[in-house]
């Protein structure tokens, strides 16, 4: 799955993607994934001004909004942008890399 998707749109290059703290963010602004089936347009919507946040915060919704209606084949970016939360947000429970320096943790009964 991509981690990052790359767009053209009048003359600049955008890369949209998500991180811990922009899909943070979309959670807190009560974004779930589950709202895809019920809420597919709104949801699409959510997600791609939300993969601007990490990179390109800055851009105004006006611009990201025309840069989305110019966008072809939406069912296939909501797929990879689905996705591209989806693997941020599972990365949040896999262990991190190495021993040194990492917290211990155990359950008392």
């Amino acid at each position: 799955m991509s981690k990052k998707l790359k767009i053209k749109f009048d003359g600049a290059e955008y890369l949209l993607e998500y991180t811990r703290t922009t899909a943070l963010a979309l959670e807190q602004a009560g974004f779930s994934l589950s709202d895809i089936k019920r809420k597919p347009v709104s949801s699409l919507m959510v997600l791609f001004r939300g993969a601007f946040m990490a990179n390109h915060k800055r851009v105004e919704t006006e611009t990201v909004d025309r840069m989305f209606e110019s966008m072809p084949d939406k069912t296939k970016l909501l797929s990879v942008l689905v996705g591209m939360y989806d693997e941020t947000v599972s990365s949040l429970m896999e262990d991190p890399s190495g021993d040194e320096g990492n917290a211990e943790w155990t359950a008392i009964p």
